[in-house]
């Protein structure tokens, strides 16, 4: 019901102007005595990323909330403009590359997947295509989460030769032209984890006759094709892991969640034994048991490699720091009911009763 959605949050909707700006105004029946403080949030729709950051300098916006919306090409400049708060919140992420390999009988092949690997240079894609704001994982459980995380489960280090060598096992070999075969790249447009990444691998697999071709989509159009319709080669973008395996990577890899909705199963990977060990995780007491169970399943999917882990980026956010009680949860769209302003004059922590 996106005309007129009706919650209990502390905010309902007002207007909502397609294309320009989403009004939202306090919600006087919160449950939360005295909540939320502010008297409206307006969410302005600014596409394009050098006038996002532009709009906050100036002050027509107070803050950029989300990875997929900072600009991050900005950052430098941002980060050094005088009463402002930035912080890196949420929990890791995967940017990764997702496979079809139901659909692509090159694909289908497991050395094409483990060439394809081998060919990315990781360090320079988080360098140059993230700007370095972020650092290599080779994991689909991440670092981030370093109990569960499996330092010795298989890794596909940047190696040309090693990926020519298995294009040519699995039958790929080059044309006159000195293409192997072509692929479609999708990912979703205006979103600074995937479109300078996005041209980065085009180039990096050209080097082993892998021919790309970028399928630019903006994100309704996306999720529909790729998460609903199966109608792609390989996604590249960011999933987060909401904090642990169970919440944020059970979803990807579980023949259960092969249901062609948003942010499901849309590889339709199917292994019965990472079922099991998923299972296992989940209802096991014993945190040595599900450490072991979490390890198993990377082991197996970093043989298997439905998905090449790429990198995992901070996740930035950036506000006037007149606002206060911003970014108290590793979602920012949780606990907005938390801010209040200083009517223009910062404060320091501490110096204000937020339920006075």
């Amino acid at each position: 019901n996106s005309a007129n959605p009706i919650g209990t949050g502390p905010f309902k909707l007002k207007e909502w102007a397609k294309g320009s700006h989403i009004t939202l105004v306090r919600n006087e029946n919160f449950f939360k005595k005295g909540r939320p403080f502010l008297d409206s949030i307006i969410y302005r729709i600014i596409p394009n990323a050098a006038t996002r950051a532009i709009a906050f300098e100036t002050g027509e916006v107070t803050g950029i909330f989300a990875s997929q919306s900072f600009p991050y090409q900005h950052v430098d400049r941002l980060r050094k403009l005088p009463n402002i708060i930035l912080k890196d919140i949420g929990s890791p992420t995967v940017i990764g590359l997702h496979f079809n390999f139901k659909d692509n009988p090159i694909l289908a092949k497991k050395e094409v997947r483990q060439a394809i690997a081998h060919a990315i240079d990781k360090q320079f894609l988080v360098e140059k295509g993230l700007r370095g704001v972020g650092k290599v994982i080779d994991s689909i459980i991440p670092p981030g989460i370093p109990w569960a995380y499996n330092a010795n489960a298989p890794k596909y280090p940047f190696d040309v030769q090693k990926a020519n060598a298995l294009l040519d096992e699995a039958g790929q070999g080059r044309s006159s032209s000195g293409t192997r075969f072509s692929l479609r790249l999708t990912y979703e447009s205006g979103n600074d984890n995937s479109e300078r990444p996005a041209e980065i691998l085009r180039e990096q697999l050209k080097a082993v006759g892998i021919e790309v071709r970028l399928e630019r989509l903006e994100r309704s159009v996306m999720l529909n094709k790729v998460f609903q319709k199966y109608d792609f080669d390989v996604w590249l973008g960011p999933l987060t892991t909401r904090g642990h395996p169970a919440l944020g990577v059970a979803r990807l890899y579980t023949t259960s969640s092969i249901t062609g909705r948003p942010f499901t199963n849309f590889t339709r990977y199917s292994n019965p034994r990472v079922d099991q060990l998923f299972d296992q995780a989940v209802i096991t007491t014993k945190r040595a048991e599900e450490v072991k169970a979490y390890h198993e399943i990377q082991d197996i999917l970093l043989r298997d490699l439905p998905t090449i882990p790429l990198a995992d980026r901070m996740q930035l956010n950036i506000i006037r720091d007149e606002f206060r009680g911003a970014f108290t949860s590793t979602e920012t769209y949780e606990r907005l009911d938390e801010i209040w302003w200083t009517k223009g004059t910062p404060i320091k922590e501490g110096e204000f009763d937020r339920d006075s």
